[in-house]
């Protein structure tokens, strides 16, 4: 079974699924610029639903201070910048080497779907969407890798 990511994701019904198949992390983007943007009142609200999977601040980039900021105060130990976990700790320079956790292999289409099942890959990344009305996330495009897993 591989250890499986989640990024940009940017509401409920969707982090609440990666926490149904157990994922090992949710990645949220906490940059105000990016499309995800999560911003910190809904990562609040999230909080009381969202257990058993770590919480994770997917970045562009080394982080500036509003960013370290969020991270402090949701107590986040782990950044994603492309494919790559960092650990996070205080003050310190997060994309390096020294903190670089694992790469993971990103399944954004069908293809990398097959290909991470076949080559039997262990640690993957699943990307969200953006809703277009509240309740509406679609999972369908995950479905057919979590059934292949026999995790649905």
């Amino acid at each position: 079974m591989p250890n499986i990511y989640f990024t940009q994701i940017s509401n409920l019904s969707e982090a609440r699924f990666a926490t149904s198949v157990m994922a090992e992390g949710i990645a949220f983007c906490i940059e105000k610029d990016n499309d995800h943007y999560v911003s910190p009142t809904q990562l609040k609200s999230f909080q009381e639903w969202l257990v058993g999977s770590e919480w994770i601040a997917a970045l562009s980039g080394e982080p500036n201070q509003d960013v370290r900021d969020i991270l402090d105060y949701f107590e986040i130990k782990t950044a994603l910048v492309g494919n790559a976990l960092y650990r996070y700790e205080q003050n310190d320079v997060l994309v390096s080497e020294g903190n670089l956790i694992k790469k993971l292999s990103p399944l954004q289409e069908e293809k990398d779907f097959h290909l991470a099942l076949k080559e039997g890959h262990e640690d993957v990344l699943l990307f969200g969407t953006k809703e277009e009305e509240v309740g509406m996330a679609s999972m369908d495009r995950w479905l057919d890798y979590f059934e292949a897993l026999e995790i649905l």
